[in-house]
């Protein structure tokens, strides 16, 4: 009986090693970007491993059929790794508000927009806000009363959410998200609208792409609006790999090693997870985005945290859309010098308690934009029209878009 308890706990032992190793070879495997070479490997692994197992238990239990053994233990460690590693969690899509429409563009892109239509005849362009993240696809239905204000002063608004986030379509090809694409799907949109040009208001990671898209398309933008506007290009430096979101309890395998290995190699991390399951993970991990409550207030002026709908949050946003899309504009060549000299009206914001880089942002631009104005908003974080604010944010853009002193 002895001998046969120590036999079960080695190959207790000898199997979670096991395990672990055909999962290391999965993971290590995701770099090549190759889902059915790591499946492969994966399973090899485990037969290999198997028969390992099986000669030692057969040798100790004195067992011929060492093979039969080493198929069995093969077969346990390949079901544990297909249920853990090959079946994705199931994440229900995000439903569309009420009052949505889309745009089924000539790309492939489904778009998913909310138009407020101008209240008062005017020639105005057409206003059309970007929203941050990238992948954080919040704001369509939100701060709709700060909004209307434009439409009530004449000019029609489309908020949209970005292709990959939001209520928007996910791409079947991830490697398709890229800044192009998304400067792509904005001019195809500025064709849907039939706008000869746009008001571009780009907010957070919005102004990055306006101002990428600037670069490309210069005579299509009226004007410009940046709201704690992103830079339109940094140098790539591969993130650390997040070990800590291997303790996540509240994550499947799958999305911890994707989690874990996105800020290092997003690519590599979507063959580990899907994109549903990376909205997930990044919804649970960070304790429901948390981190955006955070940015967007003063820190004397936090407002406690309201109950989160998980699932819900999980469907809007994509943690593989934000590290490929920053990995493209990174990797990318700078657009700075098709930006030098624009003259396109610029009104650049920003809160008192947004990060630290805003006085870098503010020389950087000031020397590319000539038509460019800034100002700051005193007691407003990364998003500038909470209360108190809310009011002036919106009349000093409205007295910009009309050529009023503010």
């Amino acid at each position: 009986m002895g001998s046969r308890f120590i036999t079960l706990i080695v190959l207790l032992i000898a199997g979670a090693i096991a395990l672990f190793l055909a999962i290391a070879l999965y993971t290590l495997l995701s770099f090549t970007h190759q889902l059915w070479l790591m499946r492969i490997g994966a399973i090899a692994s485990c037969l290999v491993l198997g028969q390992i197992l099986g000669a030692f238990v057969g040798r100790r239990l004195g067992r011929q059929d060492r093979g039969r053994v080493g198929w069995a233990i093969a077969g346990v460690l390949i079901a544990f790794l297909s249920v853990s590693l090959f079946v994705p969690r199931s994440v229900p899509a995000a439903v569309a508000p009420v009052g949505t429409q889309f745009w089924q563009l000539s790309n492939g892109s489904r778009i998913v927009y909310l138009p407020l239509f101008k209240e008062q005849s005017s020639n105005y362009p057409p206003i059309v806000f970007l929203h941050g993240g990238p992948g954080l696809g919040l704001s369509l239905d939100r701060d709709l009363n700060f909004f209307t204000r434009f439409a009530q002063a004449g000019y029609d608004l489309y908020k949209y959410d970005q292709v990959g986030s939001g209520f928007s379509s996910r791409l079947a090809d991830v490697r398709q998200y890229t800044i192009a694409r998304q400067v792509e799907d904005l001019e195809l949109i500025r064709q849907q609208i039939g706008a000869t040009q746009m008001i571009l208001w780009g907010q957070s990671w919005g102004g990055s792409l306006a101002m990428n898209y600037l670069a490309q398309y210069p005579d299509r933008v009226a004007k410009m609006i940046l709201t704690s506007s992103g830079t339109y290009w940094w140098p790539w430096q591969p993130g650390a790999i997040q070990w800590s979101a291997l303790r996540d309890g509240r994550l499947s395998l799958r999305e911890r090693l994707g989690y874990a290995i996105a800020p290092h190699n997003p690519l590599a991390a979507a063959q580990l997870m899907t994109q549903a399951e990376s909205g997930y993970a990044w919804a649970v991990s960070t304790e429901g985005l948390d981190f955006i409550r955070l940015i967007q207030y003063c820190p004397d002026a936090l407002p406690p945290r309201s109950s989160l709908n998980l699932l819900d949050l999980a469907g809007r946003v994509n943690l593989l859309v934000n590290r490929l899309m920053t990995q493209s504009v990174t990797q990318g060549i700078s657009p700075r010098s098709q930006l030098v000299g624009n003259s396109t009206p610029i009104l650049y914001l920003r809160g008192s308690c947004d990060d630290g880089r805003s006085l870098i942002q503010k020389q950087d631009y000031q020397e590319i934009f000539w038509g460019m104005r800034s100002v700051q908003i005193a007691g407003a974080g990364h998003k500038l029209w909470n209360a108190p604010n809310t009011e002036n944010v919106a009349e000093m853009i409205l007295a910009f878009l009309q050529g009023k002193a503010f």
